[in-house]
């Protein structure tokens, strides 16, 4: 029999990971195997031990986890063996573990060879490599396709063949197979099943869709993706989230309004009364309800066609849920908006987070740093630029006066995930982040491994970001001596903000602005 890989757009992109958002809840598998979570966590469904609520992401012990779904009050996930876990509330038996007790933390249940798992409101759906469906949970309307209305607290084989992709909404459920055709089934008042009625199906109905390559299922509307980019909504629109410009209800597949939309649509996300959607050049686009911001266009204004979310990186992948969207640009950063989206409150406009989906050795790829080297003595130091590109390292010295001492090559190497080193003439350096992403350095003066101690006299860097000088103001303007400590002055902590090779922009943490001159040796100007 043939086997089947996941059939979704984000396993083309740059990285293996996978993201997702429920309810107030926010999920991140990265390039390197973490899994870290953020949110409310009612009934301990981050998975984290308990159910108290976390502001900002926290790893999820070691599971190697490929792929997970947050449902409305339960998460699953699938690890690299095609096994299934499985936390957070059960009363309708949605963890499938043949329980009703609730999880705080993720535990197996008995399926193997998944390549796809999709948590819903209170059910739960799984497609493994032979293209057989399973669900399990609540059933009153049919959501589990089994051909009954009773809940199931353990995995039920549909009759199904040949899926690639399966998708659970609150109370509804859709299948695509390999032939590109769309079966729904569930819940239907809204249409949202999309057969041409509004009642509810106990087993998979085949829609009037062809040539179809990715279906989301919502809170009470679908939507579908075919080979061409063209998008298709069906179920409620109360909100817009239809996109089709108006807010009438559809019980079958409508073309989404495209008109504002630039590029070929490769990803669709239907969440729980908004939607979202990921061009090939990398722009987000978002409509329906937007009473927590989740639309992330700095307004709480419904949108009833694709209107642009503002960011400006390319984005490689796109979650919603309910309340909340999230996305991944190309660097690899995490944004969310939305309800919870800074860890209490809801924000309008998408909020970078301290969260990197590559290895740190590849986050400060490409990038240039400047630190204090400090001597033996502690008193005098060196200023050092470093650039690191494509794991090679260029570290230019130079005297706190500004001259040139010279240039010195390495080689980037890794310690563990959150620290790298290198050596230049028998001294090791070294750069390392904390939890937020804050990036310092220091150097031992032998290739030995950094102590505590060597750690707290460590000199914050951060790296090179571009300044639109245009916007600054002239302030109190006077010429300072020397700039004697890149790092710090008048006991402010100074971020680096841009380098054009010959000067050097620093923005302490009262906002003031210091240019250096490091080819030419000018003095800093205060602005």
């Amino acid at each position: 029999m043939k086997k089947f890989a996941l059939s979704v757009i984000a396993s083309s992109l740059l990285f293996s990971y996978s993201i997702d958002t429920g309810s107030d809840d926010y999920f991140v598998i990265t390039d390197y195997n973490k899994t870290y979570a953020k949110g409310s966590n009612s009934y301990g469904r981050l998975g984290l031990g308990d159910e108290s609520s976390k502001g900002t992401f926290s790893e999820l012990n070691v599971y190697n986890f490929i792929q997970i779904s947050a449902g409305y009050y339960h998460t699953l996930a699938i690890d690299k063996d095609g096994n299934v876990y499985s936390w957070g509330r059960n009363d309708e038996g949605e963890l499938g573990d043949g329980s009703e007790d609730d999880q705080y933390s993720p535990e197996k249940i008995d399926l193997s060879d998944i390549i796809q798992v999709s948590a819903g409101g209170y059910h739960s759906l799984a497609v493994n490599t032979d293209g057989k469906v399973y669900a399990w949970g609540d059933n009153p309307y049919g959501q589990l396709g089994d051909g009954t209305t009773d809940d199931k607290h353990n995995p039920t084989e549909l009759n199904l063949s040949d899926i690639v992709q399966v998708s659970a909404g609150y109370n509804h459920s859709l299948a695509l197979d390999k032939d590109g055709k769309v079966y729904g089934w569930g819940y239907n008042s809204y249409g949202e099943v999309g057969d041409g009625t509004t009642d509810d199906k106990s087993e998979p109905t085949e829609l009037n869709l062809t040539d179809i390559i990715q279906i989301s299922a919502g809170g009470y509307h679908s939507l579908a993706i075919d080979k061409d980019g063209k998008v298709y909504a069906w179920g409620r629109n109360v909100d817009g989230e239809l996109g089709d410009g108006t807010t009438d209800d559809r019980d079958t597949p409508v073309e989404v309004n495209l008109s504002n939309v630039e590029g070929k649509v490769i990803k669709i996300v239907a969440a729980g009364y908004h939607s979202m959607l990921l061009t090939e050049s990398g722009k987000v686009y978002s409509w329906g309800d937007n009473y927590y911001g989740q639309l992330g266009n700095g307004t709480t204004s419904k949108k009833v066609i694709p209107t642009l979310v503002p960011l400006d990186k390319k984005v490689i992948d796109i979650a919603g849920d309910k309340y909340t969207s999230m996305a991944i640009t190309d660097d690899g950063w995490v944004y969310t908006w939305g309800d919870y989206s800074d860890g209490y409150s809801s924000t309008s406009l998408p909020l970078k987070q301290p969260l990197n989906i590559q290895p740190f050795n590849k986050v400060i790829d490409n990038k240039k740093f400047a630190f204090n080297e400090y001597l033996s003595d502690n008193t005098n130091h060196y200023d050092d630029i470093v650039e690191i590109k494509n794991g090679k390292v260029t570290l230019k010295r130079y005297y706190p006066n500004g001259d040139f001492i010279g240039e010195y090559n390495s080689t980037l190497k890794v310690s563990n995930e959150d620290t790298l080193y290198f050596d230049i003439e028998g001294d090791r350096y070294w750069i390392y982040k904390d939890k937020n992403y804050n990036i310092f350095a220091n150097k031992t003066l032998t290739t030995q491994t950094l102590s505590v101690a060597d750690t707290k006299k460590a000199t914050l860097i951060t790296k090179f970001y571009e300044l639109n000088l245009t916007d600054a103001k002239l302030i109190n303007p006077y010429i300072v001596s020397k700039l004697k400590n890149i790092d710090s002055f008048n006991n402010s902590i100074v971020k680096v903000i841009k380098d054009d090779s010959n000067l050097l922009y620093l923005l302490d943490d009262e906002g003031n602005l210091y240019i250096y001159n490091i080819s030419n040796k000018y003095t800093p100007e205060y602005i």
